[in-house]
């Protein structure tokens, strides 16, 4: 449609870079001037031509923009673009390697006629027509690569080609990793529950050893990946105990209660051949070391019966947060910025006034700065070099921020250049960080013996994850409080308090749930204490309803704490 006309005015704006006008244009090559501005208005919503006002005379020259055909294959995401027939018209390199198909299997075929489970899933071809039709969609995809779980986070939305027909745009990001980390940890917070329901049953001095372990194999058929195929039995000193609804299924797991070095009795775990698992294994790695870790438990459980149930165990839960980052893209050329996308100037501050142009090594940390930019170099001279690597950003404010950056050599207005794609991996570090604190805080608190070690190694933890000074563990009894542990500045003014009295942390004590207080200046129940202190957060302890404890995070900075920090204490 118009091709060869279009084509003409591409070679006319080719040989006229400063630009023309609509009626510069219909002399040149002998059109009249409403079909010129038409073929101008096909190319200018296709993004190969640009347009600028001069008073009343509009300037047209051609895009400088990045050519898409080349950022189909520099991209990390999975792209195919899509025409209004159903027909893929352009499929980059990362989706036919995904789904294992040469390129003459799928360009000018429709999307239904390829055979791949990826690109026939139901959802996915409903969507493609109604993105036709002017609907932009996003959503997630998973499917089963030999047996392996695969995430994608799939975008459709409309695209105008260059001829000025319609179609679709289809864009696949692999999260698989985020996935399957979410869901494993998903998986560990049953298993630190189920440890936690352990601790709870052996340390209730009510409960006798037959009600103690019925409890224990009834919690830990929810811990395992399929709670509804599994069962457990449990032998100690010749009496049984099963799962509710016991069955003894066809694949099993098994280990040796042992108190000392003495054999008492054996713990199994059945599951169901019915189960809906993807491999030969039913049974997870971590699953084989967390019925150790039940079986362990329960020799020090017996043993500590056996003494007169002097246990005192806890584990704390905890819940995890995965923040998606957008990707930033950034062009260097000659040491200095010429392209950056939105992504990119929100991740670091500036606007593109600021950035475009300037030299990229200003934005590096100062210890990343002679690594990345030596890379660069050698990049531009053609070396092979790591294209993948960590580095620390620094933002307008001041911020240092983690990126993991992906750079690949470019030919960008016909020069050589480094294209640079950036995501933000600092939520993701400190993500681990706050996981591997809360791990080793479980694992402490299992050896704690007594309130003032289990004060310590709790305030220990919130020190390495909250990143606070101000923080205070207090005991509950009797309906008063009484400060075990503090770290911070300065003397409490009160260290037993009974439950009536003024104050937030009295307040939660009373009402047994947390409260957090971005303004403390705005709750009337505030007892000041510090002078300083501007937000606070209170999460009260508690077995069965009853308050065991109180942990207390203040700060001098207003807004210090988030409700994800409230969710997560």
């Amino acid at each position: 449609m118009y091709s060869k006309e279009l084509v003409r005015v591409k070679e006319f704006l080719r040989s006229n870079p400063r630009g023309m006008t609509i009626t510069e244009m219909s002399r040149e090559i002998k059109i009249n001037r409403n079909s010129v501005a038409k073929y101008l208005d096909v190319l200018l919503i296709s993004g190969q031509v640009e347009m600028k006002q001069l008073g009343p005379a509009k300037l047209f020259y051609l895009s400088q923009r990045i050519p898409m055909s080349a950022m189909l294959n520099i991209t990390s995401d999975c792209i195919a673009l899509v025409n209004e027939r159903l027909v893929v018209t352009q499929m980059n390199d990362n989706l036919l390697n995904l789904a294992g198909l040469e390129r003459e299997d799928v360009i000018g075929k429709m999307v239904t006629e390829i055979r791949h489970p990826l690109l026939n899933e139901t959802d996915l071809i409903e969507r493609v027509h109604k993105a036709m039709d002017g609907d932009y969609s996003t959503f997630e995809l998973h499917y089963a690569d030999d047996g392996t779980d695969r995430y994608f986070n799939i975008k459709l939305f409309p695209a105008t080609f260059e001829d000025g027909s319609k179609g679709i745009t289809l864009s696949m990001e692999d999260i698989s990793e985020r996935k399957l980390t979410d869901i494993a940890l998903r998986e560990r917070v049953k298993e630190l529950d189920c440890l936690y329901k352990l601790s709870q049953l052996v340390a209730d001095a009510g409960l006798d050893e037959e009600m103690i372990f019925d409890g224990v194999v009834s919690c830990i058929p929810p811990a395992w990946q399929f709670p509804d195929y599994t069962c457990a039995r449990m032998v100690v000193h010749d009496h049984t105990y099963e799962s509710p609804g016991f069955q003894e299924y066809g694949h099993k797991q098994k280990v040796k209660i042992l108190v000392g070095d003495e054999n008492v009795g054996v713990l199994e775990v059945f599951v169901s051949k019915d189960a809906p698992f993807d491999c030969k294994d039913p049974f997870l790695p971590e699953e084989s070391y967390l019925i150790e870790a039940v079986a362990q438990r329960l020799g020090s459980a017996i043993e500590r019966i056996q003494a007169e149930r002097r246990l005192k165990e806890s584990q704390e839960k905890y819940s995890a947060v995965v923040e998606n980052t957008n990707e930033g893209t950034i062009i260097i050329q000659e040491g200095k910025i010429q392209f950056a996308n939105k992504a990119s100037l929100e991740l670091v501050g500036y606007t593109p006034e600021e950035l475009f142009g300037s030299d990229f090594g200003q934005y590096l940390a100062e210890e990343d700065r002679e690594l990345v930019r030596n890379r660069y170099l050698d990049r531009m001279k053609g070396l092979d070099v790591p294209c993948l690597y960590e580095v620390n950003l620094v933002r307008k404010d001041g911020e240092k921020i983690r990126v993991e950056a992906n750079a690949n050599l470019f030919y960008y207005n016909d020069k050589p250049a480094d294209i640079v794609f950036i995501r933000d991996i600092t939520e993701r570090l400190r993500y681990r960080e706050r996981l591997e604190a809360l791990h080793s805080h479980a694992m402490n608190l299992a050896l704690a013996s007594d309130v003032d070690e289990i004060a310590e190694t709790t305030l220990d933890a919130i020190e390495m994850i909250f990143k606070v000074e101000d923080i205070e563990f207090i005991v509950a009894s009797d309906r008063v409080l009484e400060l075990i542990e503090r770290r911070g500045p300065g003397t409490p003014v009160r260290t037993v308090v009974p439950f009536d009295e003024p104050g937030i942390i009295t307040k939660a004590a009373r009402m047994g749930r947390s409260i957090l207080l971005q303004d403390v200046r705005e709750d009337s129940d505030y007892f000041q204490a510090r002078s300083k202190t501007l937000s606070e957060l209170t999460v009260p302890v508690k077995i069965n309803d009853h308050i065991q404890a109180v942990i207390n995070l203040e700060s001098p900075q207003l807004g210090a704490f988030t409700f994800d920090d409230q969710k997560l204490l």
